[in-house]
């Protein structure tokens, strides 16, 4: 239903598109991506008031939250970042218990690796179901440079096209990291019973573009936040898919207590993502010891 809304309103705006938006500094997950400047503002319904859940929002961030109240006669809202590559037509919502009688939105976004810097306005406005649009409302949100974890030591992957490397990382003690196994932690028979005894591990924080939904990280890391097992370590890079890229370069590096210890840089073609994707895949990227 949500989708029939969002294509008649596209149809009334000269039609829908079947770019999925990777070329959009914004990212919205579950909307129509159009690209070109967004509808023009006119006499339509008004965007009543609009929320973003924080001010700060690092590069490739995906867990911005946005939200807002329509007039009582739109049908969707279209939102964009400021200068951006195209916008985003999302289907109004049902009323809030704290609005009753008037549409609302809700969605998460995230930023791509590449969004400028500094402020950038996110703008908002409404269309009524005929595709008329009304006056922009605006937020502005303060684009960080990426953010990187710390901890005792960590593993980081990161790659510069919207292709699903997987980082996997084999510990002093053999274990393999990676989205199947994301923590090095193992349970030692008879030992008593400890809450927090995962976060001993070295801990893998996200799959990034699993099966090709790109999130806008491009960038995995495995993070030890207490000290890590002294031996010798192995790093590897896995290409599952180039998700229809025609290559991807990436850097693989670690950091033991805040130092570079190791750091490798490395191209993968189609050839790359020949099976198998499982334990012990991909290319030796990196080898390093802990004391």
């Amino acid at each position: 239903m949500r989708r029939a809304l969002a294509l008649l309103v596209l149809a009334s705006c000269g039609g829908s598109s079947t770019d999925p938006g990777l070329e959009a500094w914004l990212r919205i997950s579950g909307a129509e991506y159009e690209p070109g400047p967004p509808p023009r503002p006119g006499i339509g319904p008004a965007v009543m008031a609009l929320d973003v859940s924080r001010g700060f929002v690092a590069q490739g961030d995906t867990t911005l939250h946005l939200g807002g109240t329509l007039a009582q006669d739109a049908n969707a809202v279209a939102l964009w970042l400021e200068g951006d590559r195209g916008f985003w037509l999302l289907p109004a919502g049902l009323p809030d218990v704290t609005v009753p009688g008037l549409p609302t939105f809700a969605v998460t976004a995230g930023l791509a690796r590449d969004a400028p810097l500094g402020p950038r306005a996110l703008q908002a406005l409404a269309l009524s179901r005929d595709g008329s649009a009304g006056p922009k409302s605006a937020a502005t949100i303060e684009i960080a440079p990426r953010s990187h974890p710390t901890g005792e030591l960590v593993v980081s992957l990161s790659w510069d096209t919207n292709a699903d490397l997987d980082l996997h990382v084999v510990d002093a003690n053999g274990v393999e990291i990676w989205a199947r196994n994301p923590n090095s932690w193992q349970a030692v028979p008879g030992a008593p019973p400890d809450p927090r005894a995962w976060e001993h591990g070295g801990i893998l924080d996200v799959d990034s573009n699993a099966q090709c939904v790109v999130d806008g990280r491009d960038q995995e890391n495995v993070v030890w936040v207490s000290s890590p097992p002294g031996g010798h370590y192995v790093v590897r890079v896995d290409t599952f898919s180039l998700c229809d890229q025609s290559a991807a370069r990436w850097t693989a590096e670690a950091r033991l207590r805040g130092q570079p210890v190791a750091q490798a840089r490395g191209v993968v073609t189609p050839a790359s993502t020949r099976p198998p994707h499982d334990l012990g895949a991909g290319v030796l990227a990196l080898e390093f010891d802990v004391p």
